[in-house]
């Protein structure tokens, strides 16, 4: 008996340290790092989409971070690169979802390259932000309602695109565009915008991302005699392209989508870029407008990291602080509540503002889009290749 006591003894005293060895460990769990996977272009052409992205990420998971985390939990940015490759893509976005268990997503890819991805990541039901696609139908509540933007859309760009040919009395207007998704979707967004003001193309001409000779396609605008042109075409493609124009002396302007800026644009197209021939979209609060304490704090803090900002680490960086605000106010990390209070953020104050709805899952609204010229003026603030111009808003 006495052995048979002994024994049970033993066995509650086991019992007793697995049962606190599993309170130590949920207790662990609780306060491990939350996981925020960035998929995108770390190398490769489009390698500033990833690059400044991570950079402004990583940027605000420390702002977070510094400040105490979310719920008790640090944040935690895992990159992949997919080189912008579709293919590598899937494998990456598995691979941050079912090894990392990351529990958020941020697409730094080209629209191409995220379509790739969608079904996984609409599957996945993390709240992810679209920090770099820009094509239209990517965000839908009602198809995909853990997906939203901070970045401008293909449709929204357009107006203004269109609005400067019009003021400007450019009637007859040359849409070339890649065959990526991006470029396709452009192009049907700029004919339906067109066909309100009563315009339609003189020419429509397509070229495969990466084509380092333009003149095929370019003669063919060439020969439509246009006023403008209006260009869906990013970094070196759309460098080609201004570079293809001077040659052929197609001394015309170029209207160009927010990819166009994507370095190294100004310094591969050199002098075949002209003040008041070139210019692009992008948002009333650039990352230059350091006059704004919001964003003096997000300059400050990637000077302080990574010596200064490139391009696109806003996107990056305001997706990070919304996603933590949006986990304060649900409470908890449960992706669904997230995805709730993400549609009930109003007036959230990054560098820029960001308002979400159960309508809409896109950021920026007609009134924050402006159309940006080209400069090559020294001491003007914009996005751009340093020593060979820039695209401002500055008067």
């Amino acid at each position: 008996m006495k052995r048979v006591w002994l024994f049970s003894l033993v066995i509650v005293l086991i019992l007793g340290l697995v049962g606190c060895g599993s309170g130590t460990a949920s207790k662990q769990e609780s306060k491990a790092d939350f996981k925020v996977g960035l998929i995108g272009p770390l190398s490769g052409q489009l390698a500033t989409y990833g690059v400044s992205n991570s950079h402004g990420a990583e940027a605000a998971v420390e702002v977070v971070n510094a400040a105490g985390g979310v719920n008790g939990r640090k944040f935690k940015l895992v990159t992949r690169d997919d080189a912008n490759d579709p293919t590598k893509a899937v494998t990456m976005a598995r691979e941050l979802l079912n090894n990392e268990k990351v529990e958020a997503l941020l697409v730094a890819q080209s629209s191409t390259a995220y379509s790739a991805i969608q079904k996984v990541v609409v599957d996945s039901k993390l709240p992810t932000f679209l920090v770099i696609p820009t094509t239209t139908e990517l965000i839908n509540p009602a198809k995909y309602p853990n997906v939203f933007r901070d970045m401008i859309n293909n449709k929204d760009q357009v107006p203004a695109m269109v609005n400067l040919a019009v003021k400007n009395n450019w009637k007859k207007i040359a849409v070339v565009y890649d065959t990526g998704v991006v470029g396709k979707a452009g192009l049907v967004d700029t004919k339906a915008e067109m066909q309100k003001v009563g315009l339609t193309p003189v020419v429509e001409v397509s070229y495969g991302v990466g084509d380092s000779d333009m003149t095929p396609t370019l003669l063919k605008v060439k020969a439509a005699s246009p006023d403008v042109v209006v260009l869906w075409g990013a970094g070196a493609d759309a460098a080609n392209i201004a570079i293809g124009m001077k040659k052929l002396g197609l001394d015309i302007p170029i209207i160009g989508r927010t990819g166009m800026m994507l370095k190294p644009f100004e310094k591969l197209a050199g002098d075949a870029l002209q003040e008041g021939k070139v210019y692009s979209i992008w948002h009333t609060r650039g990352q230059w407008h350091t006059e704004i304490p919001s964003v003096k704090k997000m300059n400050e803090q990637i000077e302080k990291m990574f010596g200064g900002m490139e391009s696109y680490e806003e996107n990056g960086y305001n997706a990070v602080l919304v996603l933590a605000d949006a986990m304060k106010r649900a409470g908890n990390t449960d992706p669904a509540k997230v995805v709730e209070a993400l549609e009930q953020t109003k007036d959230f104050e990054g560098s820029f503002k960001m308002n979400f709805s159960k309508e809409s899952h896109e950021s920026f609204r007609t009134e924050d889009i402006i159309v940006m010229p080209y400069t090559k003026d020294p001491n003007a603030k914009g996005i751009g290749e340093k020593g060979y111009g820039v695209f401002t808003d500055q008067k």
